[in-house]
C-alpha cells in the first residue's frame, strides 16, 4: 500500500475492502434463513460454500470495476494489489468448488445458474433500480439455497415461489437504495415505501397463524436496523458507514435468529 492510500484508506477499512463483511454477512444469514426454514445445515459445510462464494462474487466485482473506471472508490488498492488478490481469488473459487463437488453435494449446483443469471443481470442493467433488485434477489436466493436444498422435497424453481425469500430481497433492496441514495432527492421516497413495508409486516404479525409470527417480527427488527444505517451510521462518515454496513446486517440477524428462531445456532 503506498503513501497516498495509507492516508486516504484507515486500516479498520480492510476487512470491508477485501469483502470479508459481505462473506461474514452472507454467513450469517444463510444460517438464520435455514433456520426460518426450519433446516439444520451447519454441519454440512454449505454456509461455508456460501461464505466463500459470496466472497469470490465481491472480489471479482470489485476487481473488474476497479481495473474498468481509475475513479471508482478503492480501485488504487484493488490495482495496486493485483498480483496477490487474483491468484486468492483462484484459489477461493477452486476451493468452492471442491467443496460444492467433494463435501456439500453437486446438488446445490442447479440453484448456481439462477444467482448466477441474477448477478448478471445486476451487472448489465444499468438503470440503479433494477440492478439493486437483481443483487438483492440473487443474495436472498444464495441464502435459502442450502436450506431449500437440505429438504430434498424442493426444487430450485420453488425458491421463487416462497415469500421468504421474497420478504428478504425485498429488505436488501431497500438496504442498497439506502445506501445509495440516503440524504438524496430519492430519500423521501424510499422512507415511504419502508413505511408502506412496515405497517405490511405488521398486518402479517397479526394475521399470521400461531408460532409464524416469528419471521415476520424478525424482518421489523431488519427494517429498523437498515433505518438506524441510512439515518445514524451515516452520519459518521463514508468510511464509518462502508465499515459498518454489512456488519450490522450481520449482527442484526444474529439477535433475531436468536430472539425469532432460537434453534438457529
Amino acid at each position: 500500500m503506498n503513501v497516498e492510500e495509507r492516508q486516504t484508506m484507515p486500516k479498520w477499512l480492510l476487512p470491508h475492502v477485501l469483502g470479508l463483511d459481505v462473506a461474514f454477512a452472507a454467513f450469517v444469514w444463510g444460517c438464520v434463513c435455514a433456520a426460518f426454514r426450519y433446516t439444520n445445515v451447519l454441519g454440512s459445510g454449505a454456509m461455508l460454500l456460501l461464505a466463500v462464494a459470496a466472497w469470490v462474487c465481491v472480489m471479482v466485482v470489485r476487481i473488474v470495476r476497479s481495473v474498468k473506471a481509475a475513479d471508482s472508490r478503492y480501485a488504487a488498492f484493488y490495482r495496486g494489489h493485483l498480483s496477490w488478490l487474483v491468484p486468492l481469488v483462484l484459489c477461493a473459487t477452486l476451493a468452492a468448488l471442491w467443496m460444492l463437488f467433494f463435501y456439500v453435494g453437486r446438488g446445490l449446483l442447479s440453484y448456481a445458474p439462477y444467482v448466477l443469471l441474477l448477478l448478471f443481470w445486476g451487472i448489465v442493467f444499468r438503470g440503479g433500480l433494477l440492478r439493486s433488485a437483481c443483487r438483492s434477489l440473487a443474495f436472498a436466493v444464495a441464502c435459502y439455497a442450502p436450506a431449500f436444498y437440505y429438504e430434498f422435497t424442493t426444487g430450485p424453481m420453488l425458491l421463487f415461489f416462497s415469500p421468504q425469500v421474497w420478504n428478504v430481497a425485498g429488505l436488501f433492496l431497500l438496504f442498497n437504495a439506502h445506501r445509495t441514495s440516503a440524504h438524496t432527492e430519492h430519500a423521501k421516497l424510499i422512507s415511504l415505501a419502508s413505511l408502506v413495508w412496515l405497517m405490511w409486516l405488521l398486518i402479517s404479525i397479526y394475521n399470521a397463524q400461531p408460532g409464524a409470527s416469528g419471521f415476520y417480527c424478525f424482518m421489523v427488527l431488519i427494517l429498523a436496523c437498515i433505518h438506524f444505517i441510512s439515518w445514524q451510521v451515516r452520519k459518521w462518515g463514508r468510511d464509518v458507514s462502508d465499515a459498518l454496513d454489512w456488519p450490522l446486517m450481520a449482527l442484526a440477524a444474529v439477535v433475531g435468529g436468536l430472539v425469532f428462531a432460537p434453534d438457529v445456532f
